[in-house]
């Protein structure tokens, strides 16, 4: 049973913050991420990730447009309504207003993996764009 529990706990510290500051619906659906590539995708070293803006357009996976709305709709959280008006996202703003940053790409597990990092800042501001709206 000792030997259970320190798995448990080892797999726990495996996370990343981006993990650890999920609610527990986004945690279940990150959960299921993790097992289908095999890690955590914020803690895949660098040395095993490119540059997205380095990629040839032969790396990248054949999508179009029909292929990413049908795969959103199928996550909870995001309909057809809500992609028709995306302008209005959190995401699109987020990456409108240059807070996404480093893009990263990888396969693992015959998965395209693509890995961002946001400004800090983006909260703050995020935050004040929210009150003035209201």
């Amino acid at each position: 049973m000792p030997h259970s529990t320190e798995k448990v706990f080892h797999l726990e510290t495996m996370k990343s913050d981006y993990y650890q500051g999920l609610d527990s619906v986004a945690r279940q659906r990150y959960d299921d991420k993790i097992s289908a590539v095999g890690e955590d995708p914020y803690l895949i070293p660098p040395a095993e990730q490119k540059k997205a803006r380095d990629c040839s357009i032969e790396e990248l996976p054949a999508l179009c447009y029909p292929d990413i709305v049908m795969f959103l709709v199928e996550v909870p959280g995001y309909s057809v309504s809500a992609l028709k008006a995306y302008k209005s996202l959190d995401a699109y703003r987020h990456f409108l207003h240059g807070w996404v940053r480093s893009l990263m790409v990888c396969t693992k597990k015959e998965k395209f993996i693509i890995t961002s990092k946001f400004l800090q800042l983006w909260k703050i501001l995020f935050q004040r764009e929210q009150r003035r709206m209201v």
